[in-house]
């Protein structure tokens, strides 16, 4: 599989599409933050799965009011997770090291690698409501109505996501 397309329209994305994800997206998406790389191996990140609309809300407005929170309907919500492998330590019968800088270090970067492979599967799975194709569609409208001349290749470029008109 070519990542390069994906990589190409990849943008930082805050609206999404308002249908839940179905089953076998899911395990794709589940696949692909799994396979993410950890440093030190150490896997010390939790990923939560947030549905509940009361629940999303509220993480909205700790966050900063993040709309985008609000507005999909499923957030993953990524966390750095020390006392995950202390958990797993302790049911193995051993004691977790005293490193707790580098043990959260670890954490966020494991949780970041993992954020970025579900981002990029998600994108890959179209689950984004691009911003330049909203425009695009908004122009689409306009353009019907009679009340915008545009041009056929720029609306082609904004539906693709592509920031030049001359790139294929």
């Amino acid at each position: 599989m070519d990542l390069t397309p994906i990589l190409a329209k990849r943008r930082s994305v805050r609206r999404f599409k308002p249908e839940p994800i179905p089953p076998e997206d899911l395990e794709k998406l589940l696949f692909a933050l799994q396979r993410a790389p950890t440093d030190a191996s150490a896997q010390l990140y939790s990923v939560l799965r947030v549905r509940d609309q009361a629940l999303r809300e509220a993480i909205a407005r700790l966050s900063g009011d993040q709309e985008h929170v609000r507005q999909a309907a499923e957030f993953f919500l990524f966390l750095a997770d020390v006392h995950r492998l202390e958990r797993l330590l302790l049911h193995r019968g051993q004691k977790m090291a005293s490193w707790p800088r580098t043990a959260l270090h670890f954490g966020v970067l494991d949780a970041g690698l993992s954020a970025a492979y579900l981002a990029l599967t998600a994108e890959a799975l179209d689950f984004y409501l691009r911003e330049r194709r909203r425009r695009a569609l908004g122009l689409k409208v306009l353009e019907r109505a009679g009340k915008a001349p545009v041009d056929p290749k720029a609306l082609e470029a904004l539906e693709e996501g592509r920031r030049e008109l001359d790139r294929p």
